[in-house]
């Protein structure tokens, strides 16, 4: 006959494991969105860093390195854009061409 404590030990886990999954599902949105903030301070602190050691003001640092981001991911996006769009242009030859 198995333990009352080892029983209660085990139903009690499930219990906060089950919990834990609803809460995690439920704020899932927000915990994404907190780590990918967390994931881009963490690489674009050496940048602003590196800009400060070199003198330049640190608001001043940020801003560059942020619009700096924000370039490289308009002209990324610019280019995967385009490279879309003639895929897709060229699309049904291919189609006809395979089958």
């Amino acid at each position: 006959m198995p333990n009352p404590d080892s029983t209660l030990r085990f139903l009690l886990g499930a219990a906060a494991t089950g919990v834990l999954l609803v809460v995690l599902s439920v704020l899932s949105p927000v915990l994404v969105s907190f780590l990918q903030a967390a994931f881009l301070i963490v690489i674009l602190s050496q940048p602003v860093s590196w800009l400060c050691r070199k003198g330049l003001a640190r608001l001043s640092a940020v801003l560059l390195v942020v619009t700096a981001l924000a370039l490289s991911v308009a002209v990324l996006g610019g280019v995967i854009g385009t490279s879309l769009v003639e895929i897709a242009k060229t699309a049904p030859a291919y189609e006809e061409q395979v089958g």
